[in-house]
């Protein structure tokens, strides 16, 4: 009895253990697949949490990029600025400037029109002038030549009273009215064609009136000439004339050979 009591005891006390055992157990494994399920949740998350960090990161980077973009574009554009500053200064330049010019060109215009009436009222002078010039040179043309032609008749009229009052020279002797024939008074060295004139209009046509001309006449006659024929020394005209009027050439080249311009060397 005592054994059959303890053994229903036993029965009954497993039975209690073992439902109190289950039940834990059932407690314990819904607790655990509670917690799994929370671990498996708060994985997930963790995942969504990195993949969001990983993105925020990723932003970051781009903010930082964006950020280094923006301060060089800030940089820039400050130096557009500052290059746009300076070509406005340049351009308010060069708009002073043109203006500047543009009333230059508009004063240079006038002052142009005024030079080109100017100019017509020169060319009308011009024309003019050449008109009277070309009259005045046809004047000049014929007086030179009605001069001459008075020169000429005075070297005959001069000829004639000194062949009246003088006694002929032998070499210039001829028939009577006969007019003396001028020599080429040039030959002498120092006797140009305008001293040549100067002789002639004296009465001084020949080689032979040359020679037996005075030196001191010679010089008289130069200065009353005028300044230009004042520095010519004549005193070694007679002596070529001499040579000349008696035809001898040779002598009369080694004469001229040992002058200085119609100088006698000293």
């Amino acid at each position: 009895m005592n054994w059959l009591s303890f053994l229903i005891g036993m029965i009954v006390g497993g039975g209690i253990v073992y439902y109190f055992w289950r039940s834990k157990a059932q407690k314990t494994g819904k607790t655990e697949r509670m917690l799994r399920q929370r671990l498996a949740d708060a994985e997930s998350e963790t995942h969504d949490l990195t993949t969001q960090l990983d993105g925020l990161n990723r932003q970051e980077e781009k903010l930082a990029a964006c950020q280094a973009e923006l301060q060089k574009k800030t940089k820039d554009l400050q130096q557009v600025t500052e290059q746009l500053s300076t070509a406005e200064i340049q351009i308010r330049s060069l708009r002073d400037q043109l203006t500047v010019a543009e009333t230059n060109v508009e004063t240079q215009t006038k002052h142009l029109s005024t030079a080109e009436i100017q100019i017509r009222s020169l060319r009308d002078q011009l024309t003019v002038a050449e008109t009277n010039a070309e009259t005045q040179t046809k004047q000049l043309s014929t007086a030179e030549a009605q001069i001459q032609t008075l020169r000429e008749q005075l070297v005959v009229a001069r000829t004639q009273s000194e062949a009246a009052s003088e006694e002929p020279l032998p070499i210039m002797e001829k028939e009577a009215g006969t007019a003396v024939q001028p020599d080429d008074l040039t030959k002498i060295e120092g006797v140009g064609p305008k001293v040549a004139q100067v002789l002639n209009e004296s009465g001084i046509l020949t080689f032979a009136q040359l020679a037996q001309t005075d030196v001191n006449r010679l010089r008289t006659i130069l200065q009353d000439a005028g300044s230009r024929f004042r520095m010519i020394e004549p005193e070694s005209w007679p002596e070529q004339a001499e040579l000349a009027a008696n035809g001898d050439w040779s002598a009369l080249t080694k004469l001229q050979d040992e002058l200085d311009g119609g100088k006698y060397r000293r």
